[in-house]
């Protein structure tokens, strides 16, 4: 039984079923560079959201029966933070449409661990540069976030990070059809997400998803930004 969506699976046409009007707003002030650098200094319990695809993913046991077989399942995403008119945007890239994996798709700059990596925040720096052409030296990194599974069977590391104002893309375009810079106020605005589901082998499964202008994002990118406004949210005990 597969765990992925089905193959012309339309996630815009899903079943929705919860939307979030009553949670709290984050005031602009809280996106501010000063603000991000004070919030990921603190340690404030949070606890991310999980999410049917993650467990789907662990009860499965891919990502264990991929480790075994010597394949790595480790990867690392960059969440980069650019401000443009002193108005903080979040960069996201559409994927290339012949791509076997996620075709199409609004996703975040990232990839597997190399060897080559000394980290995973070295991971997340590298595609990047790979990806956009973002370069190491604009990127300040704020923190990160506990590992995110995906259906597709990788552990994934979402790093957060500020841009250089200054920085130039350049895209592998064998990868990547186009960047995305979208306002994070909205991104991370709780009346913007949406959970939706669809009936898989399993049962029923469900999802975030954010609509924006022409595109939708949804997946594991929109859990990841759904936990990132969780985590901004969070408060002192």
């Amino acid at each position: 039984m597969s765990l992925a969506s089905p193959g012309r699976f339309d996630p815009q046409k899903s079943v929705i079923r919860r939307r979030f009007e009553f949670d709290p707003i984050l005031i602009d002030s809280m996106l501010m560079p000063e603000q991000l650098r004070a919030r990921f200094s603190l340690d404030i319990p949070w606890t991310p959201q999980e999410t049917d695809e993650n467990r789907h993913i662990k009860a499965s046991s891919i990502i264990e029966k991929k480790e075994l077989d010597g394949i790595e399942a480790r990867a690392a995403i960059l969440m980069p933070i650019i401000f443009r008119k002193n108005e903080p945007m979040i960069l996201l890239t559409e994927r290339s449409q012949h791509l076997s994996s996620h075709p199409g798709q609004i996703s975040f700059p990232g990839g597997r661990f190399s060897n080559t990596d000394q980290c995973l925040v070295s991971t997340a720096k590298r595609e990047a540069e790979e990806e956009v052409g973002i370069k190491e030296g604009d990127i300040e990194v704020l923190g990160s976030f506990p590992e995110y599974c995906t259906i597709s069977g990788y552990r994934v590391t979402p790093v957060v990070a500020l841009i250089n104002s200054e920085s130039t893309y350049k895209l592998d375009s064998n990868e990547v059809k186009s960047i995305l810079e979208i306002p994070m106020k909205y991104l991370l605005n709780p009346r913007n997400f949406i959970l939706r589901s669809w009936e898989s082998d399993q049962g029923r499964r469900h999802f975030y998803s954010i609509a924006f202008e022409n595109y939708f994002i949804w997946g594991a990118t929109a859990a990841m930004l759904r936990n990132f406004y969780s985590f901004l949210i969070a408060t002192k005990p």
